[in-house]
């Protein structure tokens, strides 16, 4: 370390023990402390000197001084003279005042006329201040809580609808924020005051529209599409009023559709006027809402009002006569709203085959995610969203085509589902042109989509070979492949270091595998359906850490795979291009230590959540593909070819969890690997006793099925077992003493 490093260290040393001078009593480098002590002194001096100077301009500041000359005491003047005070810079002096009305304990009538008193512009300012957190935050929680909650008083939001209407502009204006806290509330309110309103009534709640702003254009869109016909007239008059002009999208389903009265086309129309737009024909309509359906549905438009990847998604409840928001992830309110044009769209052209499509693929879309990803169709909550009553097969083959096509894997697997339940074979599985959704499913690379479309072939019973029915087996044996373990690779040059990183994963629950080239890598992810994450440290080679990404994203089976790219220095420009355009991908520089590594590994993880599939669905997804697979397998087809999968079945039989599932599976195939493997399993000391014996079973079945496929040094070495079984238990010498039974008496049969 040089003589410059060594300042640096102590002079942050010093400044962070608040000392002006430390003694190190050693043999050298006495100078470089002398000069440390020197420079530190310095330092205290110099933040002496900056506090004298602050304390004077404080004194001189007149605003300041005229602020605590005041002695302000009730709650309002604490909270206007600290925003004040944080306003120049003095929050030091602002929080102890922040503090002191919120120990004021005020009761929740108190702090609704706080709020009314004060503003709510003065409480956001303080709120959204960081350097006066958490008292800032704190007080402003308080009253708006206490607002809110006065809000869901009829009576007194009856009080403020008048109030509205008052001669008065302050008092209107009063009103109008208070409503705006509850913008819900306020617009159905608001809408029922408009019955029977005259002209000057209306033009006053206009007014209150605008101050809620375009918080009030949700609510407006519920109430448009869920209220009754009073409600829907009331909102498209104050949408031409006072309405958001991004928004005019909305008032497309009543110009549209063939259900709406003639009074409420009229009035959109003359909304849409009001707002500055054309007049559309009724085509148009439906073909704008077509438009907005797919920008939404394609992930292409960005829902408005997002804050934190927040939205608020509105609904008219029907029975309290009122919106009702919700906040919701902002890519759902995206597929809400794409669900809500196609539906609009749909009234308009019911017997648009493209419309339909997109209705069904959006609704099923939306569904998927309220539901749950990991949850099948449930029909009941389907018919109770639509408004097209339920689909049939073709329908929902239309709309898979349209998901698979469109990369939405949520809408595709349950429109799996729903064709495993009402679909027949003949008009899903042999298509005029080309292979089937089902089979196109198959080869998807989400693993959810695979293994729906996989079961719902096999549910629709098949008796003949169709276009890509080769396909089936192999995906099924992808996910019987487990090992039952939550597994995760490391990719790297360097050996110590992979190992260490291993350990660390150990301990976190990973069994961690270690490849030290690409090919490995790629092997060993390609293997099992196990794999969590990878970490590819940049400096591998054949292939390099960015074509093996290339390579495992063009292969379904690890196409969803979670990949962090571990940089050093050299190769950080090379990472980030690696990371780009992959949102299942993340740049790192090398972690120096266990934390680092442990943070990287969190923000890995984090990638599309909602969407990983983790350690207990894997299992029940190698449940249902065994299961699957054994179904298959009793019904006697000969549609399929089975030694592709062999292989997978021969992994089962090594996996704890899959072992006694895969046993009955491993008699339908005609090897002497497979033969081998069973009778292996029954000389398995460490297997139970009940594993063993259900081995034996197995491999009786098969001898009785295929004959003897053991070779003549095979045979002698399971007498040697049996030989050597003589201290055993008697359990085991009989379960071997079988074993050669079964043998000897498939030989005398032979003979």
């Amino acid at each position: 370390m040089d003589i410059r490093t060594i300042r640096f260290v102590l002079r942050h040393v010093f400044a962070s023990l608040g000392v002006a001078s430390i003694i190190l009593a050693t043999a050298s480098g006495g100078a470089v402390i002398d000069d440390a002590k020197a420079e530190a002194a310095k330092d205290a001096e110099a933040k002496e000197e900056a506090k004298l100077l602050n304390k004077k301009e404080e004194v001189r500041n007149p605003a300041v001084e005229a602020i605590l000359a005041n002695k302000p005491a009730t709650p309002a003047e604490l909270i206007r003279s600290a925003k004040i005070l944080a306003d120049l810079k003095r929050a030091d002096l602002a929080k102890p005042m922040l503090k002191k009305a919120l120990e004021a304990n005020l009761s929740p009538e108190d702090l609704i006329r706080l709020g009314e008193e004060i503003g709510s512009p003065t409480l956001i300012a303080v709120a959204a201040n960081g350097e006066l957190r958490p008292e800032g935050a704190n007080i402003a929680e308080a009253v708006f809580s206490a607002m809110r909650a006065r809000l869901r008083d009829p009576q007194y939001v009856d009080s403020l609808i008048e109030k509205t209407c008052d001669p008065s502009p302050e008092v209107r204006a009063r009103a109008a924020h208070t409503l705006s806290q509850e913008p819900g509330l306020a617009v159905s309110a608001l809408l029922r005051a408009m019955k029977n309103a005259d002209a000057k009534k209306l033009l006053l709640l206009s007014e209150a529209f605008r101050v809620i702003g375009k918080s009030a254009t949700g609510p407006l869109v519920a109430a448009l599409q869920g209220g009754d016909e009073e409600t829907k007239l009331a909102a498209v008059e104050m949408f031409g009023r006072c309405g958001d002009r991004a928004a005019d999208v909305f008032l497309l389903g009543p110009v549209a559709s063939s259900k709406s009265s003639p009074a409420l086309k009229k009035a959109a129309v003359e909304a849409l006027e009001r707002l500055g737009g054309a007049t559309p024909t009724p085509q148009q309509a439906a073909q704008t809402l077509v438009e907005s359906a797919q920008l939404y549905f394609g992930g292409k438009m960005k829902i408005a009002g997002e804050v934190n990847g927040k939205v608020m998604v509105w609904r008219w409840d029907a029975d309290k006569r009122e919106a009702v928001g919700e906040e919701k992830d902002a890519e759902d309110g995206a597929r809400i709203l794409a669900a809500r044009f196609a539906a609009d769209a749909i009234e308009a052209a019911p017997q648009n085959s493209f419309i339909r499509q997109l209705y069904w693929a959006t609704l099923l879309e939306s569904l998927a995610y309220a539901q749950g990803l990991e949850k099948p169709l449930d029909f009941e909550a389907l018919k109770k969203a639509s408004s097209q009553g339920e689909p049939d097969a073709a329908a929902l083959v239309a709309a898979m085509d349209l998901a698979l096509k469109s990369k939405r894997p949520a809408a595709a697997r349950l429109c799996a589902d729903g064709l495993a339940e009402i679909g027949k074979a003949e008009e899903v599985l042999y298509p005029t042109k080309g292979e089937s959704v089902l089979v196109r499913g198959v080869r998807d690379d989400d693993r959810r989509v695979r293994l729906a479309s996989a079961k719902a072939i096999i549910a629709l019973k098949p008796e003949k070979a169709y276009p890509g029915s080769s396909e089936l087996l192999p995906a099924l044996g992808y996910f019987i492949s487990t090992s039952g373990e939550r597994r995760c690779l490391l990719a790297g040059p360097n050996a110590t270091e992979m190992q260490r990183w291993a350990t660390l994963l150990s301990s976190l629950g990973y069994h961690a595998e270690i490849a030290f080239n690409g090919q490995e890598a790629a092997k060993l992810l390609l293997a099992t359906p196990d794999h969590e994450f990878a970490m590819i440290d940049m400096g591998i080679s054949r292939p390099t850490a960015e074509l093996l990404a290339q390579q495992l994203r063009h292969d379904n089976r690890a196409a969803d795979l979670r990949i962090g790219f571990v940089a050093r220095e050299g190769y950080f420009d090379q990472a980030d291009r690696a990371a780009a355009n992959d949102p299942l991908s993340r740049s790192f520089a090398r972690a120096q230590d266990e934390q680092g590594f442990r943070f990287q590994l969190e923000r890995l993880q984090s990638l599309r959540l909602r969407e990983f599939v983790g350690f207990e669905e894997r299992q029940r997804e190698a449940d249902a593909a065994v299961a699957a697979l054994l179904e298959l397998s009793q019904t006697g087809t000969k549609i399929y070819e089975w030694a592709p999968i062999q292989k997978s079945v021969l992994s089962a039989l090594l996996s704890p969890v899959m072992l006694g599932k895969a046993l009955p599976l491993a008699v339908r195939f005609n090897s002497p690997e497979m033969q081998t493997s069973l009778l292996k399993l029954v000389n398995r000391a460490n297997l139970s006793p009940e594993m063993r014996e259900s081995a034996l079973a197995a491999f009786q079945r098969h001898v009785r099925t295929h004959g003897i496929l053991l070779t003549s040094e095979e045979i002698r070495r399971q007498y040697d077992v049996y030989n050597r079984s003589e201290k055993l238990d008697k359990a085991t010498q009989k379960l071997l003493g079988d074993s050669l039974d079964c043998l000897e008496g498939k030989t005398a049969e032979k003979k």
